[in-house]
């Protein structure tokens, strides 16, 4: 990367631009000294430290002559400034660059948030200095079920502290109330959730469950011959798991072979179609449908997507160069993401509104 801070601003505080002179993005960011901000960039994207993905990708592929380091504007300390004052300051003063060059759109820059927000500052920006009293400001994200990724609702959470509370496992919570481990573990070590708690009130009144509905167990009859009944009407595992409340895990155990003892008649068959069940299901999944399009709406495509590597354009070369025969490998060291990324652009798993590639 090549220096253009001038000799007497190096150990100056200021705002500085990394230019990518290929393309022209950029990335903006404070410092309070020019020539140590330098060194740190160079020591981190020399030992391909994921600090910033897209200025990392982007010096590998370009490589670091590309690269060159400008300083915009010295901001200096004024008289009876404290030093968080000055921070404070400095990432304002940021801000108005990174507004002003558009940094953190990805068709122009390198800065991943749209706020300034540097290593050095995220401490500072989480808190607002008032006198000599901070006041932690409100952050506005959907929390709970108002968040469209979130895969339970308000009330399951509280069971599960619930729960846990009253002495079980997680391993028997999940399997009780028929949700993954994972979400159940996060929940009980409070990595999520942290919102939701229940009160004494509730953890007195709620009924503890039975010892041989903790511990899980089989199927019954009817149950397996519904899961039956419905794969063999070509609904889909997902779907079949969450009607009947039952854990996906089983009803692909039964659709590989297990219960295989257990089968459904014809006369069954005809039961099930008289009953109305095939309906009820139908409008149950219907709704089900309905949902998950709209969370996939809610849900950022392409580049926008912040753990997004690639972008549109990208997307259109890789598509370019797989229907030249490129190597699956080969394209994929190329863009520096994985093998297993280029084939599942490749196979319209991932990127399918940039390629038109449909899933077969």
């Amino acid at each position: 990367m090549k220096s253009n801070i001038p000799n007497e601003l190096r150990h100056s505080a200021g705002i500085y631009q990394i230019k990518n002179t290929v393309n022209g993005r950029v990335y903006i960011g404070s410092t309070k000294q020019f020539d140590m901000r330098l060194r740190t960039h160079k020591s981190a994207l020399h030992k391909h430290k994921k600090s910033n993905v897209r200025l990392l990708n982007a010096y590998i592929k370009y490589g670091g002559e590309s690269f060159e380091f400008n300083v915009l504007q010295v901001v200096e300390r004024v008289e009876g400034e404290t030093a968080e004052q000055f921070a404070l300051r400095l990432l304002s003063k940021e801000q108005e660059y990174i507004d002003l060059y558009r940094s953190s759109d990805r068709s122009v820059g390198y800065n991943i948030r749209h706020q300034a927000d540097s290593n050095k500052g995220a401490i500072l920006l989480r808190k607002k200095f008032v006198g000599e009293h901070i006041i932690k400001p409100s952050i506005n994200l959907a929390m709970g079920s108002k968040n469209h990724l979130a895969k339970i609702n308000e009330e399951a959470a509280l069971e599960i502290k619930i729960l846990s509370v009253k002495g079980i496992r997680p391993a028997n919570i999940a399997r009780f109330l028929m949700l993954p481990p994972g979400i159940v573990g996060d929940i009980v070590s409070g990595k999520t959730w942290k919102h939701c708690e229940p009160t004494q009130a509730q953890i007195d009144n709620y009924p503890l469950p039975a010892r041989e509905a903790l511990k899980g167990h089989r199927l019954n009859v009817e149950d397996v011959k519904k899961v039956k009944y419905l794969l063999k009407a070509g609904y889909k595992q997902a779907a079949i798991a969450e009607f009947l409340k039952i854990h996906k895990c089983t009803v692909k155990n039964i659709n590989g072979g297990g219960y295989n003892q257990i089968d459904v008649s014809a006369s069954e068959i005809k039961r099930f179609e008289s009953s109305g069940f095939l309906k009820i299901f139908a409008t149950f999944e219907s709704s089900r449908n309905l949902i998950l399009r709209k969370k996939a709406l809610l849900t950022a495509k392409g580049s926008a997507n912040n753990f997004s590597i690639l972008t549109e354009s990208e997307v259109l070369k890789i598509k370019q160069l797989l229907e030249a025969g490129g190597s699956l490998s080969v394209i994929g060291q190329a863009f520096n993401v994985s093998t297993s990324c280029i084939y599942r652009i490749k196979h319209g798993y991932n990127w399918s509104h940039v390629t038109g590639v449909r899933r077969s």
